[in-house]
């Protein structure tokens, strides 16, 4: 079941939206109106991202977001990968939403 209002982690807060996020919006803004994500259409898609309850995709901050439990844990910035759960979360999203993903 998905969290109505799910907490910010501290990882997530400190250190990963900073880097990942647009620090105009909150992850928690960005999550109540991001889409749902389901990292399955990727390759290999939940071996290769974190352990999580639910996925959703931010158009405004193009980012996704990761809930586990009732809390945000992590996030994913689509516009700038370096690692595989990045690249798995851009696959996915390219598949649902290929609006939101340019190849340039």
């Amino acid at each position: 079941m998905a969290a109505a209002h799910p907490e910010v982690s501290q990882h997530l807060a400190l250190q990963r939206w900073p880097q990942r996020g647009d620090p105009a919006h909150s992850p928690a803004t960005a999550w109540a109106r991001g889409r749902p994500l389901d990292v399955s259409h990727a390759s290999h898609g939940h071996a290769r991202v974190p352990s999580h309850d639910e996925a959703r995709v931010d158009p405004q901050t193009m980012t996704v977001l990761f809930r586990r439990g009732a809390t945000l844990v992590t996030c994913y910035d689509l516009d700038d990968v370096s690692n595989d759960h990045g690249a798995a979360v851009v696959e996915a999203t390219r598949i649902q939403y290929p609006e939101l993903i340019t190849d340039e």
